[in-house]
């Protein structure tokens, strides 16, 4: 299978509600769709999406790069790995290229993609709920709510946890995600606090890629902590090593392709 040709289509996805993050107040999510053609005319599709101040150089450096795979043959998994090493892409370019590619892949073969990462066809896959505040009527209860902290005080993110625990009852999972705005002293004390609403974990409590505040928060603190942008700056290696986490959110397109994640998975 040869890629004969490759576009770009930007897209911004406005929110229902503004989120509030650590970062600032997030309105849409913008980024790009990857087209690849092959040979034989077939379609495979990839997204581009860095996380505006963490991987946002990714689409500005990466484009270039990215199109190179014009050209190449891509007959297997193997080959596609070979390249995407190669090309030494940004990560969430790595990512839209391997997504395409399987994409390709599996319906030249017809089999589900899933396949040809060595996993099985799922059930529905149960996802959680990014709450912003509200909770629409036509909206099922969530299988579990996520909260962003950290923006503002301690206080007003346990008046917002307490309102959603009150809105979801006692068995809905919530996880909090602060975006590494806490120091150690202050994520301590904020979970420390939070703890009686049964948080099922809290994400970056401290600064990224702080394996010792992460250690530290974690051995004081009865909410599991888990590691997300932690996981792509330093390594599942260096994260399990050091103890900094319960748990890690492993999301492909910062960790360069489905092909690692998987593998960071099995670590």
């Amino acid at each position: 299978m040869k890629i004969t040709s490759a576009t770009l289509r930007s897209y911004a996805l406005p929110f229902r509600y503004p989120l509030h993050t650590a970062r600032g107040v997030v309105r849409y999510r913008s980024g790009n769709l990857l087209c690849l053609i092959d040979d034989t005319g077939r379609r495979g599709w990839g997204d581009m999406a860095p996380w505006a101040g963490f991987m946002a150089e990714g689409t500005a450096t990466g484009c270039g790069g990215l199109l190179t795979v014009v050209g190449e043959e891509m007959c297997s998994v193997d080959a596609l790995s070979g390249w995407i090493a190669r090309a030494r892409l940004a990560p969430d370019c790595a990512y839209a290229v391997e997504l395409a590619v399987l994409d390709l892949l599996a319906q030249r073969a017809s089999v589900p993609l899933v396949s040809l990462i060595g996993g099985k066809a799922p059930e529905p896959v149960v996802s959680h709920l990014l709450w912003s505040g509200q909770l629409e009527d036509s909206v099922s209860p969530p299988a579990a709510l996520k909260i962003k902290v950290g923006a503002g005080s301690v206080f007003a993110d346990e008046q917002r946890i307490a309102e959603a625990r009150d809105l979801v009852g006692p068995a809905c999972p919530i996880r909090l995600d602060a975006g590494g705005s806490w120091d150690v002293e202050t994520a301590i004390s904020a979970l420390h606090r939070f703890a009686p609403y049964d948080i099922a974990l809290v994400e970056e409590p401290v600064r990224c890629g702080d394996l010792e505040g992460l250690a530290r928060v974690r051995s004081a603190s009865d909410i599991p902590v888990a590691a997300d942008e932690t996981l792509s700056l330093r390594g599942i290696d260096a994260v399990l090593s050091a103890g900094a986490a319960d748990c890690v959110v492993v999301k492909p397109m910062f960790l360069g392709g489905l092909i690692e994640a998987r593998r960071v998975i099995e670590r």
